[in-house]
C-alpha cells in the first residue's frame, strides 16, 4: 500500500504570490533604460530623419494647440450659453410686466397719434368750408356768378374755368389711352362716390 500525498493549495496566496514577485520584476526594470531602447529601434525601424522628427513634432503641437483651442472655445461657448439662458430667464419672469409697460406705451402712442390726425382732418375741412363760404360771399358782392340753366345753382367764374380745364384735361387723358388702363373704372367709381357724398 503507498501512501498518497495530497496537496492543498490556497489559490488565493498562490496568485498573491505571483502577483508580488511580478511587481518586484517590474520594480527593478530600468524603465528609462527600456523607453530609450524602444526610441531607438522606433528611429531604426521607421528611419526618421531630422526633418521627419521635426514634422512629427510639429504635427503634434498643432494637434495640441487645436484640441487646446477647441476646449477653449467649448467652455466659452458653454459659459455664454449659461449667462444668456440666465438673461433669457430674467427677461421672461419679468415679461408680464414688460408687456404691460409695453401695451401700456402702444395705447398711448396710437391714441395720441388718432386724436392728432383726427384733430388735423377736422381742422383742414373746416378751413376749407370757411374758405369757400368765404370766398362765395366775395363772388356774390363782386358779382362774377354765373347761374346753370335750369337748376337754380350758381357758380363763380373761376369754378366754372376750373372745370372746364378739368374736363378738357379728361378728354385729353382719354385720347391718349387712360380709358384702358386698369385703375380707369375704380377712378369712375370713386367719383361717383364722392359725388353721392355730396348730394
Amino acid at each position: 500500500m503507498s501512501n498518497i500525498m495530497k496537496f492543498e493549495f490556497d489559490f488565493d496566496e498562490v496568485l498573491e504570490g505571483i502577483k508580488q514577485g511580478v511587481i518586484r520584476e517590474l520594480s527593478e526594470i530600468d524603465t528609462q533604460a527600456v523607453l530609450s531602447d524602444v526610441k531607438s529601434e522606433l528611429k531604426r525601424d521607421f528611419g526618421m530623419t531630422w526633418e521627419d522628427k521635426h514634422k512629427v513634432k510639429t504635427e503634434i503641437n498643432e494637434y495640441i494647440k487645436e484640441g487646446v483651442l477647441q476646449s477653449i472655445k467649448d467652455d466659452i461657448i458653454q459659459q455664454n450659453k449659461k449667462e444668456m439662458k440666465q438673461v433669457i430667464d430674467d427677461i421672461v419672469a419679468d415679461r408680464d410686466e414688460y408687456l404691460t409697460i409695453i401695451r401700456a406705451e402702444i395705447i398711448s402712442d396710437t391714441t395720441n397719434e388718432l386724436v392728432s390726425s383726427l384733430r388735423r382732418e377736422i381742422q383742414s375741412k373746416v378751413n376749407q368750408e370757411v374758405q369757400g363760404i368765404v370766398f362765395k360771399m366775395f363772388n356774390n358782392v363782386g358779382l362774377n356768378n354765373i347761374k346753370v340753366a335750369d337748376t337754380g345753382i350758381t357758380i363763380t367764374e373761376e369754378e366754372y374755368k376750373k372745370l372746364q380745364d378739368k374736363e378738357i384735361f379728361l378728354e385729353a387723358l382719354e385720347q391718349e389711352g387712360v380709358d384702358n388702363w386698369e385703375g380707369y373704372s375704380y377712378a369712375w367709381n370713386r367719383a361717383e362716390e364722392l359725388k353721392n357724398e355730396d348730394e
